[in-house]
C-alpha cells in the first residue's frame, strides 16, 4: 500500500472547494495550527513559522507579563486566516483565543464589548443569548 502525503491546499484544490471561496468549509478547517513541537501554519498552508515560543495567555495579567519578558519580535495571531507574511516569526507568537467572551453590553444602546480573542461567529452566538445580533456578518466568520 502506498502512502500519499497531501497538503490541505492540495486537498481543497482537488476537491474543487478552493476556487469556490471555501464554500461549505466549516470553522475547524480554518483554525490556527500550532503543534506540540511549536511550529505554526496558517489555514491555507502558505505561511509557516518555527517560533522560539508560543503563548496562549488567559488574562490581561498573563499577557502583560509576556509583553515585558517575551523574546522579540512578538507577533499576535488570531484564527490564522491571513495570507500575508505579517505573522510568521522566529521570536514569540501569541494567540489571544483564551481571552474571549462577552465582557459587557448596553441593551438600550445596542452596544456590546468583547474580549480580544472572541471570534466573529462566537460574538453572534453570544449576542443571541441577550436578544441582540450582528447587522452584517461575513460568510467566513472565524476571525477574532
Amino acid at each position: 500500500m502506498r502512502t500519499v502525503h497531501s497538503s490541505r491546499r492540495q486537498f481543497l484544490r482537488h476537491a474543487g472547494v478552493f476556487g469556490a471561496g471555501m464554500a461549505g468549509v466549516g470553522t475547524p478547517v480554518a483554525q490556527a495550527r500550532a503543534d506540540a513541537a511549536g511550529s505554526w501554519r496558517n489555514w491555507s498552508g502558505n505561511q509557516g513559522a518555527q517560533p522560539a515560543a508560543m503563548h496562549f495567555p488567559a488574562d490581561e495579567d498573563e499577557l502583560r507579563r509576556l509583553l515585558t519578558t517575551g523574546r522579540s519580535p512578538l507577533r499576535a495571531f488570531g484564527a490564522s486566516h491571513s495570507f500575508s507574511a505579517l505573522v510568521p516569526s522566529t521570536g514569540t507568537m501569541v494567540s489571544l483565543e483564551r481571552m474571549n467572551g462577552l465582557l459587557r453590553h448596553d441593551a438600550a444602546r445596542l452596544q456590546a464589548t468583547f474580549a480580544a480573542g472572541t471570534r466573529i461567529a462566537a460574538a453572534g452566538e453570544l449576542l443571541a443569548t441577550i436578544g441582540q445580533g450582528l447587522q452584517n456578518s461575513p460568510d467566513v466568520d472565524i476571525q477574532s
